[in-house]
């Protein structure tokens, strides 16, 4: 018999994704959830943000779907992706470790989530469905 601690999601507690980043030329950015995969000398280059993400649950995986319906269109073109997307991050990151140039901690924000370069939020997204569906120790073997 199931327990129900063992079956439900404790949506209090979230999970930690780290990500590595080095601004480029101009605006564009490297990211890597995994320095090894770097040459040892150009680790240095890279600096960290953490982010607290919300656990995914069937309620918010729903209710996320549900918000990104369109009118019109076949079955499969009733999703807007892009919005869905945007939605999916504005309700799953519950903490970052950013501050501003004077150490203050900067809020999470739509406002601000929508200034990270979009290879960034790509990336968290892709890590965040990686443990959301795999778990942690799965996605790492990915």
């Amino acid at each position: 018999m199931s327990k129900i601690e063992d079956v439900l999601i404790n949506t209090e507690e979230g999970i930690k994704i780290e990500l590595f980043y080095k601004k480029s030329k101009g605006s564009a950015f490297n990211v890597t959830t995994d320095l090894s995969t770097l040459k040892e000398d150009k680790r240095k280059d890279y600096s960290k943000i953490t982010f607290i993400m919300r656990p995914m649950v069937w309620g918010l995986y729903n209710r996320l779907q549900r918000e990104a319906i369109v009118e019109g269109g076949t079955p499969n073109e009733r999703i807007d992706w892009s919005l869905y997307k945007e939605r999916k991050i504005f309700a799953s990151i519950m903490g970052w470790d950013v501050t501003d140039k004077n150490d203050v901690p900067v809020p999470v924000t739509p406002e601000m989530i929508m200034k990270l370069h979009p290879v960034m939020v790509e990336t968290l997204l892709n890590t965040y469905d990686s443990y959301s569906f795999l778990g942690e120790n799965d996605s790492k073997k990915s």
